[in-house]
């Protein structure tokens, strides 16, 4: 099971791609769940949808950090400049829809694993059966571990049938529900992502363990993902559909979308 959320006013930018490429790409028994704000722009019967503000807690929690501080949108007063400075690394209003989709699905679907894969993600070649299984191997998580910063948590897989789902995805909630996260220099669900992981010990697949870190911070389309994914993080890739084809640092023969980019 996949599962995502995006802004609404993003459906046109690169959701409506995410959403295709899922069904094209993607073996027929995976479905997609979307938990979003407005519309339904696209029916399908292997998507469901699902209202972001029903999940428990968040819209209290959304409300009272915009309330709380300008910080947690992000905005810090900086001397000498006469308007606030955005820093989207502490915009943990926003962050925090993430980490508590993510705990709530996994604590409520544990027949099968789950993978968050971010909107901006195309599946640009098919995924083969058990793929989430694969990656998995029997861990708890899978995830793109870099190892001079926070993962990367455009992908990131769970098994919900594990004996550790419940203590890891509580943590992950209370984190920003408690407002654990001043505590981190940082404020994003990559940071609570990380605590829980080290914190509690679960049984991890780094999938980015053979990427050569000193050549990319772009693990996504060089580890195994990127043979069957592209992640077009930031305004950029947003904007061109897809990775810059320098930013791949390994082979991938075979693979006709590399093929064409390079």
């Amino acid at each position: 099971m996949i599962i995502t959320s995006f802004p609404t006013d993003a459906w046109d930018q690169y959701a409506k791609r995410f959403c295709s490429s899922f069904l094209d790409n993607w073996p027929e028994e995976e479905r997609l769940t979307i938990y979003h704000e407005g519309e339904t722009p696209l029916e399908h019967p292997r998507i469901t949808w699902r209202r972001v503000w029903d999940v428990p807690l968040l819209k209290d929690l959304v409300d009272l950090l915009k309330q709380s501080s300008p910080a947690f949108s992000g905005m810090f007063e900086q001397k000498g400049s006469p308007s606030p400075i955005y820093s989207y690394r502490h915009d943990v209003q926003r962050w925090c829809r993430k980490a508590m989709i993510i705990s709530h699905h996994c604590r409520t679907y544990t027949s099968e694993p789950i993978a968050w894969i971010d909107a901006d993600v195309v599946t640009h070649s098919p995924v083969p059966r058990g793929f989430l299984k694969k990656l998995l191997n029997h861990s708890y998580t899978a995830y793109l571990g870099r190892p001079r910063m926070y993962t990367e948590t455009g992908f990131v897989a769970f098994d919900p049938s594990h004996e550790a789902n419940h203590n890891f995805q509580m943590l992950y909630e209370a984190i920003f529900v408690q407002r654990s996260f001043t505590l981190f220099q940082e404020w994003h669900c990559c940071i609570g992502f990380d605590f829980c992981r080290r914190t509690l010990n679960v049984p991890a697949e780094d999938i980015a363990r053979s990427v050569d870190h000193s050549k990319t911070i772009h693990p996504f389309i060089n580890s195994e993902l990127g043979d069957y994914m592209d992640h077009c993080k930031g305004p950029t890739r947003k904007v061109l559909g897809r990775s810059d084809p320098s930013e791949l640092v390994v082979e991938k023969p075979g693979i006709a979308y590399w093929e064409k980019s390079a």
